[in-house]
């Protein structure tokens, strides 16, 4: 049948989006096919390119593996470039313990191995191939495929699998790495995304929510205690006499400090909890489901935890805290926040490094 121009519209288009402009299409074999194989591969790469989350992609990318491929086994298997293994991120027909494993780059699986070189593998016969690890029962063939944006590291791999052997054609293998190629780019464009999300919203110094997530979850959190009537505590802490330990210290020094602080205000909470950096030295815990009592008790563990804290030349760090509870203190972000900031002060023209309620 006769190839379709490389000019198609839709592919031209697509071709132009930021994500996919340096994807070189060397794999030209795969668009050369019969008009459906092309159209195939053009809605493929429709669906798994629109705006989604991470898992988001992989679900729409296996999706697309079993109704345009045909395939009923497969997996999207990302690297832990710490632990150099592999893990299954999502999955189509798997075995539960496959899923669960996880596979040591270059060592256990053909997924492994394709990690490890970086380059495309097919077992036409699983039953005769050294290296392969079972993923799913009756298994008989596999092509495993680099997901690698271009000039950039492989980030993990494409496994598709058949219970016929030799279930891959060279077209089919050609067009499922040309697929391969437009999912390594929408892998790369999520995770680019996500990350930005999180820098938007995450304080840089220490890692906490920053002053724009903690009034995202602050009005999140609000609608829903006002909906199902419980209870919402905001704790707020502040550092006492600081800035003597910047003067005395330097301000690396007292970046550690915060840092430190962050990281015992984590501690602290619940896995629903949030805790949040105000700025400067101020720090600020947002406890659903929490009344007032529960709140001052997390309070007062912290400020122990932090006048336990020794700095340099035997100095002492202390905080003073204010609770403020909804819908007793407020029920906006602002008037939570605003009344235990009101109680920390109370606590500060006391002396500091105590606890006051709203």
């Amino acid at each position: 049948m006769q190839g379709v121009s490389l000019a198609h519209e839709p592919l031209a288009q697509l071709q132009r989006e930021p994500w996919v402009s340096g994807l070189s299409l060397r794999h030209e074999a795969a668009w050369r096919g019969s008009r459906v194989s092309q159209q195939s591969l053009l809605e493929a790469a429709r669906r798994i390119l629109r705006p989604m989350d991470l898992q988001g992609v992989l679900e729409e990318a296996l999706t697309v593996i079993h109704t345009v491929f045909g395939y009923r086994i497969s997996a999207v298997l990302l690297l832990d470039r710490e632990a150099r293994e592999l893990w299954c991120a999502a999955h189509r027909g798997w075995a539960p313990e496959a899923v669960r494993r996880r596979y040591r780059v270059g060592r256990e699986g053909v997924a492994a191995w394709v990690a490890y070189t970086g380059w495309p593998y097919y077992a036409p016969d699983v039953q005769r191939d050294p290296r392969y690890v079972e993923i799913a029962a009756g298994v008989r063939s596999e092509l495993a495929l680099p997901l690698r944006p271009e000039v950039s590291e492989t980030v993990g791999v494409l496994s598709v699998a058949s219970t016929e052997p030799e279930a891959f054609s060279e077209d089919s293998r050609s067009l499922l790495e040309a697929y391969a190629l437009l999912l390594a780019a929408a892998v790369q464009r999520a995770e680019r995304d996500a990350e930005l999300s999180r820098l938007a919203l995450t304080d840089p110094l220490t890692g906490l929510a920053n002053h724009r997530a903690l009034y995202q979850t602050l009005r999140r959190e609000l609608a829903q205690a006002s909906r199902y009537s419980f209870p919402l505590s905001v704790v707020l802490l502040d550092l006492d006499g600081f800035k003597q330990v910047n003067d005395l210290f330097g301000h690396p020094y007292g970046d550690e400090v915060l840092r430190q602080v962050a990281r015992m205000a984590t501690e602290a909470c619940r896995g629903m909890d949030l805790p949040a950096r105000l700025g400067g030295e101020e720090f600020v815990l947002v406890l659903p489901h929490a009344p007032k009592l529960a709140a001052l008790q997390v309070a007062e563990r912290l400020r122990r935890r932090i006048e336990e804290t020794s700095l340099e030349e035997g100095l002492r760090l202390s905080a003073s805290f204010g609770v403020a509870v909804f819908p007793d203190d407020g029920n906006t972000p602002d008037a939570l926040v605003r009344a235990a900031d009101e109680a920390m002060y109370r606590a500060k023209r006391a002396g500091g490094n105590r606890v006051e309620a709203s």
